[in-house]
């Protein structure tokens, strides 16, 4: 390191980032623990310096650092993440999810958040928040490899979790997107098991198969569905929130949805979301409605979903 460049923080994180890079992780260590304690530090060199550790093999280590940095920063969501993917990969998985939750309430708009929580809920039995969780996640971080393979991971989530079967020319339906068992039925709804029923009502009636065209309708009517509005009737409004957990909550993911639907967007916007679960069928949409689908891209770039602490997605504002 050069004199010069000794008490420069930019330039040592640089440096340290570049050991870590050519995976001379010890090298990485000694240049990053050392400017820990300098005022201008910032989270991502408690993450590097965590990363590094993780590298090494000394996972404690590693979660021990991100954790001394969410002291200091308590709303870093990037340290949340890294000790969830550290449990991630000691097949901590209850772990991991937590992490992820957290990190999602601390800093709203980091995606990999997101990422990690929807990744986890779409192989369990309650595949509906990892739905909700991959979307958001589509939202804020757009154009990357994540963001086409958690389109196909939606897209087969949707497929695993409604299964046809047509026996006598009638057709049966089943669904699976939340596993929640009602022992009560004079008790409140819970909010997964309202989406669930909500699901189902608006998979179309004459739709043979799963496909992607079922899909986006599906989707389209759900969002009709859960947009019950009592207005300032607060009568009703006390009855519905009695009956359905959390369906007065406000929810940032369907509240983005109206807003696409109220710009005429709806049906290219979920397209998008949905186009690498069945690129073949989405080109030929595209092909059909080449102005309807340039006229979302170019509203969408200029309309992003916004969230910050006072609204954004969260399973355990539903709960």
């Amino acid at each position: 390191m050069l004199a010069a460049e000794s008490r420069n923080y930019a330039a040592t994180y640089e440096l340290g980032y570049l050991r870590y890079l050519q995976e001379d992780y010890r090298a990485c260590e000694k240049i990053v623990s050392g400017i820990l304690d300098w005022p201008e530090v910032q989270d991502v060199a408690y993450q590097l310096l965590g990363n590094a550790y993780d590298r090494m093999g000394k996972h404690k280590k590693a979660v021990e650092t991100y954790e001394k940095g969410l002291v200091r920063f308590p709303d870093s969501g990037k340290l949340h993440y890294e000790k969830g993917i550290v449990a991630f990969n000691g097949k901590d998985y209850l772990t991991a999810l937590a992490c992820f939750e957290e990190g999602i309430a601390a800093e709203p708009a980091y995606p990999s958040n997101y990422y990690g929580a929807s990744t986890l809920f779409l192989v369990s039995d309650q595949p509906i928040w990892g739905i909700f969780y991959g979307e958001m996640f589509m939202n804020l971080e757009r154009g990357t490899d994540r963001t086409a393979m958690m389109s196909s991971y939606l897209y087969k989530s949707y497929q695993d979790h409604i299964k046809l079967e047509f026996r006598s020319g009638e057709r049966n339906m089943e669904l699976g997107f939340c596993n929640v068992a009602i022992t009560d039925f004079f008790a409140p709804l819970p909010y997964a098991a309202i989406c669930e029923v909500a699901l189902g009502g608006a998979f179309p009636e004459d739709a043979r198969a799963v496909d992607l065209n079922a899909i986006i309708r599906m989707r389209i009517e759900f969002l009709n569905r859960m947009s019950i509005d009592a207005g300032t009737d607060e009568k009703l409004n006390e009855a519905l929130n009695s009956i359905l957990v959390g369906f007065g909550t406000p929810n940032a993911l369907l509240d983005y949805q109206r807003r696409v639907s109220e710009a005429g967007h709806l049906e290219a916007y979920n397209h998008w979301i949905l186009m690498y679960g069945d690129p073949e069928q989405s080109d030929a949409w595209q092909s059909t409605h080449q102005d309807e689908w340039n006229g979302f891209l170019e509203w969408f770039v200029k309309n992003p979903i916004c969230v910050d602490k006072e609204h954004y997605f969260h399973r355990n504002l539903f709960e």
